[in-house]
């Protein structure tokens, strides 16, 4: 479980001034590092990334970064809360779409794996940063906010409050089978099986637990009356 932390160096910027060829706003370097961290992911792994390189192509010194981020790890814990916040809000879009409780499952666990192809390398970083404490608030909220759309969606499948055990045992059979078919899609396992991968994702998922809610209520016990 990662616990809090916020030991941000407090640096006299008086002197740091950007060069106006970078083509940020003066006052907005933290957003201007999150980005390039996040562009950079696009291409690169987070083992690559490196701050110091990052100032010189921002046209600023070490120093104006820290002012910011202590260090590469409280950069990388922020690139990765970043990254759940918009893993969340892409879910939430596809879920938005459909009406049916199934559907609605479906749709946000086919937006789980087409973001973690898309954003591999962003993907990875976001799960190694909530399994190596510490980590700081920002990323443990914007980690849980991303979780809440599979509880919540299994919720209503379930007929049970989030926090209930039928939600989260039906959740978690949910949430290992995108993840691990995230992992395989990344990993270009699956295509060694001679199809096309996202088809055989979709077969994969229509044919198990996700397509046939009735098969997942199966996993929990139904509600006493």
């Amino acid at each position: 479980m990662c616990i809090g932390r916020a030991n941000v160096y407090d640096v006299n910027m008086e002197a740091e001034k950007p060069h106006p060829k970078v083509g940020y706003h003066h006052g907005h370097l933290r957003e201007a590092l999150l980005t390039a961290g996040l562009q950079a992911l696009k291409t690169q792994s987070a083992n690559e990334l490196s701050l110091r390189a990052l100032a010189k192509t921002l046209g600023v010194t070490a120093n104006a970064i820290y002012r910011h981020f202590a260090d590469k790890d409280a950069w990388l814990n922020a690139i990765a809360a970043e990254g759940f916040r918009r893993f969340a809000q892409a879910q939430r879009e596809a879920v938005g779409q459909h009406q049916d409780p199934g559907m609605r499952l479906m749709a946000a666990g086919r937006s789980y794996i087409r973001f973690a192809m898309q954003e591999s390398a962003l993907f990875k970083l976001m799960f190694e940063r909530i399994t190596q404490p510490p980590c700081d608030g920002d990323l443990m909220t914007a980690s849980l906010d991303a979780l809440s759309v599979l509880l919540d969606c299994t919720a209503v499948l379930v007929q049970a409050p989030a926090q209930d055990e039928r939600t989260r045992v039906a959740a978690a059979a949910a949430w290992g089978m995108v993840h691990g078919l995230s992992e395989l899609a990344m990993g270009k396992q699956l295509m060694v099986l001679g199809m096309d991968t996202e088809s055989l994702i979709n077969k994969v998922m229509e044919s198990q637990a996700m397509g046939h809610p009735q098969a997942l209520l199966s996993l929990v016990k139904p509600v006493r009356g």
